[in-house]
């Protein structure tokens, strides 16, 4: 299962815990950018809440969480690309 369905499929989580999944699942790139305590002011919830959250996910860290949604992002836009495969790869090629 991928990261984000995994976090958005949890259970028996806090009101909190639930305010900070929201919010990875809105702005999944700009959590990429933000360092656990922004991100705790972001989503409006406390410090502890963020690595409770990382904890109920099995992770090793905020990090460890950002590079595994880094990835699920990557592979959304390599599959966008590959689905069009009628799509022209170069200047001089048409979709007839």
């Amino acid at each position: 299962m991928d990261m984000m369905k995994r976090i958005a499929s949890l259970t028996n989580v806090t009101t909190s815990e639930q305010e900070l999944i929201d919010f990875i699942l809105e702005n999944p790139q700009r959590f990429l950018i933000l360092k656990p305590k922004e991100i705790a002011d972001k989503a409006f919830v406390s410090l502890s809440t963020v690595y409770r959250l990382v904890d109920k996910l099995e992770l090793n860290g905020v990090s460890e969480l950002q590079d595994v949604i880094t990835a699920h992002l990557l592979d959304i836009k390599h599959e966008a690309i590959i689905e069009d495969f009628d799509y022209p790869l170069l200047a001089n090629q048409s979709i007839d």
